[in-house]
């Protein structure tokens, strides 16, 4: 591999390091087809999950795959959602009222069996998901910039986001989904009913000093389920 080519992987590990979380990596790694049991390991700090799945994306030459979808997960100029440092410290605030709320379900990640392969984020909102039409463009609006809070809050040194959606797919999936069966009721309907419960959680104090909670939720939601972690109908 020559210099500019070994300068770039090691740019690509240094944003991975400083912008995703494991969540992220083995996610990207699944869009790429690229089997985790490759390069990952129980523990494995994040510094070298991202070091061994980028030279694991190099040896398969998918790097521009990689590139590419990086880019499609960055935020474009017209963000619906304020992304400041001071919007990802409440956003911290948000995830901690829920991770509050939710602190009697196991928190144990779901199995590696467990979890659907990701498959294009508006394709199963669309097919898999049947999520309606206004929903999903929804989603389509609001999922990147939840990413990028997200990625703002880990910065700031809040860690737990990919315990939190855990959690929330245990919510929707035994609470939920128990209370408004598959067979019985739309996804639009398990949808506004799960977003309901977590506007529920958030103390009035947070709810008053940020117009754009609800928008927060939805694109909790929404990066949930891009994870195929609910609404795997």
């Amino acid at each position: 591999m020559d210099e500019k080519a070994l300068r770039e992987q090691e740019e690509v590990i240094q944003l991975l390091i400083e912008s995703y979380n494991e969540v992220d990596i083995l996610s990207a790694s699944r869009k790429l087809g690229i089997d985790p049991s490759g390069f990952y390991a129980n523990g494995i700090t994040i510094a070298k999950l991202a070091n061994d799945f980028v030279i694991r994306v190099y040896q398969l030459g998918k790097n521009k795959e990689l590139n590419d979808y990086i880019a499609r997960e960055r935020i474009g100029i017209d963000s619906k959602i304020n992304i400041s440092n001071k919007s990802a410290e409440k956003f911290s605030l948000l995830l901690n009222s829920f991770l509050d709320n939710l602190s009697d379900i196991d928190g144990e990640d779901f199995a590696e069996s467990d979890l659907f392969d990701p498959i294009e984020f508006e394709d199963k909102m669309r097919n898999r998901a049947k999520l309606s039409e206004d929903v999903i463009r929804q989603g389509i609006t609001l999922k990147p910039d939840i990413v990028v809070l997200r990625r703002k809050a880990n910065a700031l040194d809040y860690e737990k986001y990919s315990k939190l959606i855990q959690k929330l797919a245990k919510f929707y999936l035994y609470i939920i989904c128990e209370k408004f069966p598959r067979d019985k009721c739309s996804a639009n309907e398990r949808f506004a009913e799960l977003r309901k419960a977590l506007l529920r959680f958030i103390p009035d104090n947070l709810y008053d000093k940020d117009d754009e909670i609800e928008e927060y939720i939805d694109g909790i939601i929404f990066d949930t389920i891009s994870k195929c972690l609910i609404f795997n109908d």
